[in-house]
């Protein structure tokens, strides 16, 4: 009535999500009567609607011996016009509605009762009842819920008894993927006959169908209609070769499990224009030298039949027996003068002539005398440096015609699939890189070479790229009060920044217990000079430079000292220390393989005196392998160096030399000698020369200083100055070689293995490959079983020549007890027979004899005869001999020889 409506407990005022409002009074009073209305203002424009609420009072209360009185004639003639329907499916999230219609006589409306699953519905923000003067019912639930699914009944009472009907809900759970709508639809195109065509869209979300229509049939990939599907979203059909017939209504329409999306546009083709010809490619200006041959070249398109016309200085150009003149089918026409002249000099023009008119191209002729055509490099390489993974060139121009070749650290470059050479106008040439990669890095010279001498340029190119671990972090297992590494390898330009991390935190080393050092090899070292069970957990290491991150990490476990490891033995070593010669400022690396039970103490020595860690000098022990670094070495640490091993049993110790290699003038070590050889055929002069640091070496023809290039190739055949070595391994041990080669270019490495080559990288839990810069190779193989057994070959190849190196694996031969056993019974079995042959002595004496050699053939015979376990060598960590001997004569014997 005019009034505006504050809510209250009985007035509810709500907006609903679908955009409607309510206003709910609960238990109406006459005074409620009235009209209402609802107002909504946007900007400056309002809107309304009105509605009139009539409020009958309410009939007496009936008593309760009425209750089952028949109601009244009005009621007796309610029934259902429309049910609830049997069944519905919404999907979770959507609005869910149940409508029925009840057909009655007069305007009072009936008691009517919603029940779920035979329980009374509740009436919330969410869940209303509708109903409207037709006699319509409803029950409205905004955004179904999972809980909603469910049998719903609607009922009410008649003179007939209680009417009612039901209907079963399903929701189907929401889908976790989105519906795909398009950010950008198909835009209507025209394109010419003959042409090739893009319809391209974008659309968002998952996509599991795309389909592609034209004028409302489904069309498929094949040489006329291409398919493309981007990683953004981009959507695009290619028609190639526009017909007239391609005109039409084109549309994409893409699905997944929520719902599907469609765009369309129309294509038209249109009729291709008719022009004069085009240049695809003009003539180029030519500096040459008299008596080469010219060539003239250029490429028209016409759509018409075209006249092509040869002119040099305004006068048109016939061929004769100098020059020559053809036109091919794909439009290119050349000009060819087989011995140039001087007066050849001069513009040359090639006209092209069509009905719709005439395009021309010319280019500048300059024929120079023979002496003054040497090439001349006009604008050298530059230094530059290129993204790994991106495209990158080199560019250099020469006048003179020159041949452009390319070279690199003194090897000539050979075209491929990734690299390519290519010639551009005004005597520029590129060197390409469709993908560069980290080996592209080196000093390259660009060589112009024709018959009248040749230039040079150089400069270096080095290649950028972002971090990787070359050596990833492994499980590492220390010892408590025992020193500790942790090693990683990192390649990346510029030089990466490591950053160690433990736990996921970073960690602050404190020079004392923890200390990191960086080589220059790109090595980088975590070290722990007594570590504690504090210190276990997982470490990482994270490397990064401008061009990104990358990080490994492992699990460092450090176990005690006294932890039960088996039974007891002395320290024995498994592998030995061996001798290692390295050049002054390079490493020295010692290593040993250990067995010992308990957990030996260990100690290093250099010429007799106990060695400490230091800045330069890292140790490590994980209670079966210990280590000896010396970072950047000097000449006078080149000597005798020893570890020792003690514990409880015993002590043993290994021995070896490093010889470090100080600096030295160079030297000849191998002369070449004078050769002869055919005209046209190849010469290679072998020489050696020793010296630190290395030589800088110059070569020289009649005392004129010669460079590497398109005519000589020099550098270093490929050679092993350390080989590798055979090797004795326990079963279930870790293998290793290591050899060091030499050789300019750098040379190539294969492995074999009994003839049949294989890769180490392919399996990096299997083997594990090490190459370092100064030409050490690290090979080995993990947990060796008995397939690995067998010869394994190196193979190291350069362009001037290669090297093997050869060495056999097997299983390690342990020293018996048997011999020993057989000795000692033997003797034993001497002197009782002596003792049974000597009447002097006494029965007693006799009895005990007897019995020894009785249990020294039984021996003897369980030893030749065919054991219950198979044949293995003994263990040296028995008790004592009565313990074997007992153990191998019961006749409780174990199916596997005893520990």
């Amino acid at each position: 009535d005019g009034a505006p409506i504050k809510q209250t407990e009985l007035m509810r005022l709500k907006t609903r999500p679908d955009g409607s409002v309510c206003l709910t009074i609960d238990c109406a009073k006459l005074s409620d009567a009235g009209k209402y209305a609802v107002f909504a203002k946007i900007g400056n424009r309002g809107v309304g609607s009105m509605s009139v609420v009539s409020v009958t009072k309410a009939p007496e209360e009936e008593k309760p011996q009425e209750e089952e009185e028949a109601p009244e004639e009005e009621d007796q003639q309610m029934e259902f016009k429309d049910k609830l329907p049997k069944a519905l499916t919404v999907a979770e999230g959507s609005p869910l509605k149940l409508v029925a219609k009840i057909a009655r006589r007069g305007e009072r409306i009936p008691a009517l009762k919603w029940t779920k699953n035979g329980a009374p519905v509740e009436e919330s923000d969410r869940v209303y009842r509708e109903s409207t003067p037709n006699g319509t019912v409803a029950l409205k639930i905004d955004s179904a819920l999972l809980s909603d699914a469910g049998n719903y009944t609607l009922s009410f009472k008649t003179a007939d008894g209680m009417k009612s009907c039901n209907v079963a809900v399903q929701i189907t759970p929401k889908s976790t993927i989105d519906k795909p709508v398009f950010i950008k639809g198909l835009s209507r195109m025209s394109a010419e006959e003959g042409k090739s065509c893009r319809l391209e869209c974008k659309v968002s979300g998952d996509i599991e169908t795309i389909n592609w229509f034209k004028n409302g049939e489904k069309i498929s990939a094949n040489e006329h209609f291409g398919f493309v599907r981007d990683s953004d979203g981009t959507l695009a059909l290619l028609i190639d070769s526009l017909k007239s017939d391609d005109s039409a209504e084109y549309s994409v329409e893409v699905m997944n499990k929520s719902g599907k999306a469609d765009t369309s546009a129309a294509l038209k083709v249109v009729q291709k224009a008719k022009e004069k010809p085009i240049f695809l490619e003009e003539l180029k200006p030519i500096m040459s030298s008299e008596g080469n041959k010219l060539i003239l070249k250029a490429v028209y398109k016409s759509d018409l039949p075209a006249t092509v016309k040869w002119m040099k200085d305004g006068f048109d150009l016939k061929a004769d027996h100098r020059i020559q003149i053809h036109e091919g089918p794909d439009g290119t026409v050349t000009l060819t003068i087989e011995s140039a002249l001087m007066d050849d000099s001069g513009k040359y023009t090639v006209s092209v002539i069509n009905d719709e008119g005439r395009v021309r191209s010319s280019g500048a002729v300059t024929v120079g005398s023979r002496d003054d055509n040497k090439p001349v490099i006009t604008e050298g390489l530059i230094p530059v440096t290129l993204m790994a993974g991106e495209t990158g060139k080199l560019t250099v121009k020469a006048s003179g015609e020159p041949e452009i070749r390319f070279i690199k650290d003194g090897q000539q470059v050979i075209p491929n699939d990734r690299v390519h050479i290519k010639g551009q106008p005004y005597g520029k040439t590129e060197l390409v890189f469709d993908e560069v990669r980290p080996e592209d890095e080196g000093n390259y010279i660009a060589v112009a070479v024709n018959d009248n001498g040749e230039a040079r340029s150089s400069a270096p190119v080095l290649v950028n790229r972002s971090p990787k671990f070359e050596k990833s972090l492994t499980e590492t297992t220390g010892i408590d009060g025992y020193p500790a590494k942790l090693e990683t390898k990192v390649d990346g330009r510029p030089t990466p920044d490591i950053k160690w991390t433990k736990d996921g935190q970073t960690l602050r080393p404190d020079g004392t217990h923890l200390k990191v050092y960086a080589g220059d090899d790109g090595i980088h070292t975590l070290l722990f000079d007594k570590c504690s069970p504090n210190d276990s957990g997982t470490y990482g290491a994270i490397a990064s430079n401008e061009f990104g991150k990358t990080e490994t990490s492992a699990p460092f476990t450090v176990k005690s000292k006294v932890e039960d490891m088996g039974p007891e033995c002395a320290p024995i070593f498994i592998g030995s220390l061996q001798d290692v010669a390295v050049n002054e400022g390079q490493t020295i690396d010692f290593f040993a393989e250990i067995k010992a039970n308990p957990i030996p103490d260990i100690k290093w020595y250099f010429n007799g005196q106990e060695i400490q860690i230091s800045d330069n000098i890292l140790m490590s022990f994980d209670g079966t392998r210990a280590q000896l670094k010396i970072i950047k070495c000097e000449a006078k640490q080149m000597g005798e160096y020893e570890l020792k091993v003690t514990n409880s049993l015993g002590e043993t110790s290994s021995k070896a030399k490093a010889d470090v290699i100080g600096k030295s003038a160079p030297k000849f070590v191998q002369k070449f000698t004078d050769s002869e050889v055919g005209l046209s055929e190849s010469l290679k002069l072998v020489c050696r020369v020793i010296g630190f640091p290395a030589p800088d070496i110059q070569w020289f023809c009649n005392g004129d200083r010669i460079e590497a290039g398109i005519h000589y190739t020099k550098g270093e055949s490929a050679s092993f100055l350390k080989k590798l070595s055979d090797c004795e391994v326990r079963e279930g041990k870790t293998a290793k070689f290591t050899a060091c080669v030499t050789g300019s270019p750098k040379p190539e490495i294969k492995w074999f293995r009994n003839g049949v080559e294989f890769d180490p990288l392919s399996s990096t839990t299997k083997y594990g490959v090490e190459y370092l810069r100064n030409g050490l190779i690290r090979f080995e193989i993990r947990s060796v079983e008995a397939s690995d057994l067998g010869e394994y070959r190196c193979h190291a190849m350069n362009a001037l020549g290669y090297d093997n190196s050869i060495a056999t694996l097997k299983f390690e031969c342990k020293p018996c007890l048997m011999p020993s056993l057989l000795s000692a019974l033997f003797g034993a079995n001497q002197r009782a027979v002596t003792q049974l042959l000597t009447p002097e002595l006494s029965p007693i004496s006799c009895a005990l004899s007897a019995i020894s050699l009785f249990v020294a053939l039984i021996v003897l015979l369980n030893a030749f005869s065919s054991p219950p376990f198979p044949p293995q060598p003994c263990d040296t960590t028995l008790a004592n001999i009565t313990e074997f001997v007992f153990k191998c004569t019961s006749d409780s014997c174990p199916s596997t020889p005893p520990k």
